[in-house]
């Protein structure tokens, strides 16, 4: 690693909700990381469960934990309170049901600090629970090729939002951030929005990545993600989806603006015809007129897109064309 970067202190920033089943398991493999230059925040969410006791119960034994406790007040909420906290050159996010590989950190760091990164990326796992109640790991594989070595920001761009092809960098939490991409032009850190119950890490992830001029992937799994139907990307709350639909709108005005691609900015389009399309499943599953006819105009606007982009899955196209014509 180079002089540089040793010894560089990452914040990893944990929000914590009811995940007293879980959450053993998260922070353990957070505490075991073979490069220890950690401190490890973790905001209590307004826990009902025994995450709370078991938080603190962890920063009696580890001095790198600091526990935040708040009323329920949202997830994008906790992470910024972490955000506001944290005091790392570097910062991580993870969810309190999954949990690492024990070099993730230090994997990611050794390339940030050789190659002067703004972004160093791995691979993960999806976590399924089988019949017998064990948890079996899927690994996430790229189809397309990913260039090694160090990426520019519009390649980095091409391979978050083609994720058909590029699965592996989809998310939030399988990567590290240099500081000064998640600050504003004052040097400010930046904030999740709040006011969306779901999207927030769209708009933040897409906010980080404009401005990643270096980024580099290892194409190796070190996440684990853990797959629960109960979870907020599972749900079946319409309002949810209308703010997921605003997550992307969003996204894509800031990217005019900074005059991205046109391609990129097609695939987000795909992306919210994605999600109006299954928020109009659910809204005929409901028989919710009202909200039906409401992401249908979305899935129209959409529908050039979705269509020209998802070719190689035409079941997918009828579905949609079937969810986008069907009336209550």
């Amino acid at each position: 690693m180079a002089a540089a970067g040793r010894g560089k202190l990452i914040s990893v920033i944990i929000p914590v909700y009811n995940a007293e089943a879980y959450l053993g398991q998260c922070l353990d493999s957070v505490a075991g990381q073979t490069y220890t230059n950690l401190e490890i925040i973790c905001v209590d969410d307004g826990s009902t469960d025994r995450s709370p006791e078991i938080l603190d119960a962890y920063a009696r034994k580890d001095s790198r934990f600091r526990i935040i406790h708040e009323k329920n007040q949202g997830e994008s909420h906790a992470r910024n309170e972490g955000l506001s906290a944290a005091a790392g050159a570097y910062i991580a996010f993870a969810d309190n049901d999954d949990w690492i590989e024990p070099d993730m950190y230090e994997r990611l760091l050794e390339p940030a600090a050789d190659n002067d990164l703004d972004l160093a990326a791995g691979g993960w796992y999806k976590e399924r629970p089988g019949s017998d109640g064990q948890w079996t790991s899927e690994r996430v594989v790229n189809e397309g090729r990913v260039r090694e070595g160090v990426i520019d920001r519009d390649l980095l761009l091409h391979y978050l939002y083609e994720r058909d092809r590029y699965r592996g960098f989809s998310y939030m939490w399988n990567k590290l951030y240099r500081r000064t991409i998640l600050q504003d032009e004052k040097g400010n850190i930046r904030l999740f929005r709040e006011d969306l119950k779901l999207g927030g890490d769209v708009i933040y992830l897409a906010e980080a990545a404009l401005r990643a001029e270096r980024s580099q992937y290892l194409d190796r799994p070190f996440y684990h993600y853990r797959i629960r139907e109960k979870s907020g990307s599972h749900t079946e709350s319409l309002q949810s989806y209308r703010d997921w639909i605003r997550s992307y709108e969003i996204t894509i005005e800031l990217y005019q603006a900074n005059r991205v691609d046109q391609d990129i900015l097609d695939y987000l389009v795909r992306f919210m015809g994605y999600h109006a399309s299954e928020a109009a499943g659910i809204a005929i599953r409901q028989k919710n007129a009202a909200e039906l006819a409401y992401f249908q105009r979305i899935m129209q606007d959409c529908s050039d897109c979705y269509i020209r982009l998802n070719q190689e899955h035409p079941d997918w196209i009828e579905q949609y064309r079937r969810r986008m014509e069907t009336s209550l």
